[in-house]
């Protein structure tokens, strides 16, 4: 039974699983709905208009306007002609008797010509004309179909009517031009009669005269209720809403699986990818098709791989790199620390023998000297423990760098006068500063900027031969709102391949030699000018020299 009831509920919520996993099924959906709402909310909007629930204003006229009626003041317009009201105009008896005439077949008609007298009449039958006039291009009555209602030869202001003088007046004030409806003719309502007013125009535009109709009055009582006529409109439109809808449903399915699949496809590949990314294949990339968002999610992935993929190269030659760096001097240390185990170790067993035998005993190097040795190396390692744990903290943005005034001559000069007497003796090298007391201050951190003089100091005599000469100078550059400082020696230089790699992790390139530094000296001080927003550079031509240029900013 639980099998059962358990398969039932799966049956019932696998449509709504697949509406959560797949994009294709819910922009189907989507698609749907929008039709259905459509179609709802016109319906809506037309049965809210009958119960008054949106103002009568949103959908046009007043209800009882009878829009038949402009339509017959345009017949009546053509009918009468032009040359017609113009002759009435000039007094002429015979073409005003014709105009009334005309009138007149119109009132005898209803005003409905064409329709079958035999048709029972419908409650939403319109109203139909019982009176009309032709006025002059100045509003003076022609021709009228009832003298009493609309007197021949006065102003039409004398209409009894005085809806019709209106709506004439605005016809003449258009003088023929069309309204916003891009028609002619001018349409009113008042007490359920509608009024109309054409105008009657010659060849060349001008105009001569104007058509007005009025209509008996629209009995609304004879109306059906306005449930009566939603139920009639709903069940007339019932058999044309039921094939839009299934159209639509159709189309909205058809369409909603075609662009979802194409969406879905760019996605799946780039979920494909981030599970390669994943499991550690930092190759894969995902074709960019088009510019919408998926484009960019998709250019931006491609970004995120190609710098995971050269931060995962840089991982590992830095592992390896600092491997091959502690590897040497342990190894040394080892060495040397077996020779002195070995070294006791004999001397032990000698001390045990009542004769060691002929021949001299073996020599072996002071224990003096391995210590020195193994002292050396051992700040090797320190200096690169230094190295790596300085390098950590930059990248990790946890090294602080307290910013403060600081004059640099002084700086420069303790940072010369620290190595000027080991570059005398080591290597017979002149180290000099330049900078003085004039140069403005600057705003950057006396510890790190002294590390940076350092390692360009020991960097410096590290590739100048022995005579060689160590300057350090600086000038202030008001216009770009820093100081310049530049550490230059007459080294053995750069060679230009090498210039852009100087100052990555672990590059020594062409130039290192026995008691070269770990390789991290020059990254070292680029991060440290960075993080004091300053900029580094370097000019070097082999076998002249080399100088490095950086820059601090001035204080304010």
């Amino acid at each position: 039974m639980r099998g059962v009831v358990r398969r039932c509920c799966g049956a019932l919520l696998s449509p709504v699983r697949l509406f959560r996993r797949r994009i294709s099924v819910q922009l189907a959906v989507s698609h749907l709905l929008v039709v259905l709402l459509t179609v709802a909310i016109i319906n809506g909007a037309f049965i809210a208009s009958l119960y008054g629930l949106v103002p009568q204003d949103v959908w046009g006229e007043e209800i009882g306007l009878d829009f038949s009626i402009g339509e017959k003041a345009r017949t009546v317009a053509v009918l009468v002609g032009a040359d017609a009201v113009a002759a009435a105009a000039q007094g002429a008896p015979d073409e005003r008797a014709a105009i009334e005439d005309t009138l007149r077949a119109i009132l005898d008609d209803g005003g409905d010509a064409g329709s079958d007298p035999n048709d029972s009449p419908s409650p939403l039958t319109l109203g139909r004309v019982t009176h009309a006039l032709v006025t002059d291009g100045g509003g003076r009555v022609l021709a009228s179909s009832d003298g009493a209602w609309a007197p021949v030869g006065q102003p039409v202001d004398a209409v009894a009517f005085g809806l019709v003088p209106e709506v004439t007046d605005r016809v003449l004030a258009l003088q023929g031009d069309l309204l916003f409806y891009q028609e002619r003719y001018v349409l009113d309502v008042r007490d359920e009669m509608t009024v109309a007013a054409y105008p009657v125009l010659a060849d060349d535009g001008r105009l001569v005269g104007t058509v007005a109709l009025q209509s008996e009055p629209l009995d609304l009582s004879s109306l059906p209720s306005r449930g009566e006529v939603v139920r009639d409109v709903l069940r007339s439109n019932l058999t044309y809403w039921r094939f839009v809808v299934a159209a639509a449903v159709l189309m909205s399915v058809v369409v909603g699986i075609w662009r979802a699949r194409a969406v879905s496809r760019r996605l799946s590949r780039l979920a494909v990818a981030a599970d390669a990314m994943g499991h550690g294949d930092l190759s894969r990339r995902v074709p960019v098709q088009g510019e919408d968002e998926i484009s960019r999610l998709a250019e931006r992935f491609n970004d995120m791989s190609e710098r995971l993929a050269a931060t995962d190269r840089a991982r590992k030659a830095f592992v390896a790199n600092v491997s091959h760096e502690l590897r040497t001097p342990v190894a040394i240390i080892q060495g040397h620390l077996e020779r002195l185990l070995e070294t006791g170790a004999r001397s032990a067993v000698l001390a045990g023998r009542d004769s060691i035998g002929p021949g001299p005993p073996p020599v072996e190097p002071a224990p003096g000297e391995a210590l020195a040795t193994m002292h050396q190396e051992t700040l090797t390692l320190s200096r690169l423990i230094d190295d790596l744990f300085t390098l950590a903290r930059l990248e990790e943005s946890a090294l602080p760098v307290e910013a403060a005034t600081i004059r640099l001559d002084g700086l420069a000069a303790e940072a010369v006068e620290g190595l000027r007497a080991l570059a005398w003796n080591q290597r017979k090298v002149t180290v000099r500063s330049l900078v003085t007391r004039e140069l403005p201050p600057v705003v950057a951190d006396r510890t790190r900027t002294r590390q940076v003089l350092n390692n360009l100091l020991y960097n410096a005599l590290r590739y100048t031969p022995e005579g060689g000469l160590i300057i350090v100078d600086a000038e202030a550059r008001p216009e770009q709102g820093m100081v310049e400082v530049s550490v230059a020696d007459t080294g053995v230089g750069i060679a230009p391949e090498e210039m852009a790699c100087i100052f990555d992790r672990f590059y020594r390139g062409e130039r290192r030699g026995p008691g070269d530094g770990t390789g991290l000296g020059l990254h070292i001080v680029k991060q440290l000018v960075e993080a004091q927003r300053g900029t580094i550079a370097v000019e070097s031509e082999p076998g002249r020299g080399t100088t490095f240029r950086f820059t601090l900013p001035l204080a304010p």
